[in-house]
C-alpha cells in the first residue's frame, strides 16, 4: 500500500517549478497524482527501485505509468514544437 506522505515533501523548489512547467505543457490534460510522484522522483535522479522502497508502490506499476506519462509528455511537447 503506498504512503500517505506528501508527494511533495522530498522535493525542492526547483523541482516543483518543474513540474508547475510539465503541468504548463501537458495542460489541459491534469497529471495524475503518481505522474507527479514518478516525475519529481525521476526529476532527482531516483531510480523506479527508489521510488517503490519511498512510496510503497510496485516498481513494475511505477515503470508502467512512467512510460505512458513520457509518451505522453513526449507527443505533446513534439506537436507544441511543430505548430
Amino acid at each position: 500500500m503506498p504512503n500517505t506522505v506528501s508527494k511533495y515533501s522530498d522535493h525542492d523548489i526547483e523541482s516543483l517549478e518543474a513540474l508547475k512547467a510539465i503541468r504548463a505543457t501537458l495542460s489541459p490534460r491534469e497529471l495524475s497524482d503518481i505522474e507527479e510522484v514518478i516525475f519529481l522522483y525521476t526529476w532527482n535522479g531516483k531510480l523506479y527501485r527508489e521510488m517503490s522502497q519511498k512510496t510503497g508502490y510496485e516498481q513494475g506499476y511505477l515503470k508502467d505509468i512512467g512510460s505512458v506519462f513520457l509518451k505522453n509528455w513526449d507527443a505533446k511537447l513534439l506537436k507544441k514544437t511543430l505548430n
